[in-house]
């Protein structure tokens, strides 16, 4: 089957964090990408604000704070990967003790340690955002 790109489809974005200052950062680290490629960005404050938007849309790239009330991001990265959904998802974390692989292995495509830097999350922004999006992915 050929594909073909979509490209009039504006890509989403989930920022799922309980913290106004990440929050924040985010929001200021997207503005780029926002302006330029006329991305779209919802805010969770919690899990289950999270999951909803989830099950309700599509988004190209999920971050998920591990830790945040209601369902964690690890728990939601599961959800994610056993229904097969296709969203990119990076699990935001301030606990040292937390295992990338243990991450991945729940369905985590990437794995980034707070206090977050923004040149890894420009990285990670890069990386996906700007990858084309096909029918048929």
């Amino acid at each position: 089957m050929k594909r073909k790109a979509l490209v009039d489809k504006k890509m989403r974005i989930l920022i799922a964090e309980d913290s106004e200052a990440d929050k924040e950062l985010f929001l200021r680290v997207l503005r780029p990408f926002v302006e330029s490629q006329g991305l779209r960005v919802d805010c969770a404050s919690d899990g289950d604000d999270a999951l909803t938007a989830i099950k309700n849309e599509h988004y190209d790239v999920v971050f998920l704070d591990e830790s945040m009330p209601g369902p964690n991001g690890l728990e939601i990265a599961a959800y994610i990967k056993k229904n097969q959904r296709a969203e990119k998802v990076v699990i935001l974390t301030g606990y040292s003790d937390l295992d990338e692989k243990f991450s991945k292995s729940l369905g985590a495509d990437e794995f980034v340690k707070k206090p977050i830097d923004p040149q890894v999350l420009g990285a990670i922004l890069e990386k996906y955002v700007s990858r084309p999006t096909f029918y048929g992915e």
